[in-house]
């Protein structure tokens, strides 16, 4: 093990991902310990990768890094996804809803500033999502709630 290596794990909501390389990703968490962050999936777009599945949007996760330096791209070494929100995925109006959520997320945070409050916000509302018949008062009911 090498001198100085942390593992470090969290629970996060992914909010953002783009592809990286052949074979990797970049991923944009909203973590319960350390707010907006950013770390990179090696090899999570290859087929027989054991994150794959885990680290989708809107995805309600547990992960370890590799550490966690805001000066560096920490890598994720494991990822076990807690709630999926297979509902608001499989339905495109929930699902433009929780983009909407998550842009929002993504515009008003800045990186690593842990706020708790936000993260319990974000996961209470989309579990909201996947029950409420009523998206437009969700919606505003969020708009005032984040601002």
């Amino acid at each position: 093990m090498r001198s100085g290596y942390t593992n470090f794990n969290t629970e996060v909501i992914v909010l953002k991902r783009r592809n990286f390389g052949d074979s990797d990703r970049i991923i944009t968490f909203l973590s319960r310990d350390f707010g907006k962050v950013t770390y990179i999936a090696k090899g999570v777009r290859l087929p027989k990768s054991r994150k794959r599945g885990h680290l989708e949007p809107f995805s309600h996760a547990r992960i370890s890094t590799s550490g966690h330096d805001p000066s560096k791209m920490n890598v994720i070494t494991e990822a076990q996804v807690m709630e999926n929100f297979a509902e608001v995925k499989n339905n495109l109006t929930r699902s433009s809803f929780a983009y909407f959520i998550v842009e929002c997320v993504l515009r008003l945070t800045q990186e690593h500033e842990e706020n708790r409050e936000l993260f319990d916000m974000t996961i209470s509302y989309l579990r909201k999502l996947t029950k409420t018949a009523k998206l437009k008062n969700l919606r505003r009911e969020f708009t005032i709630a984040i601002l």
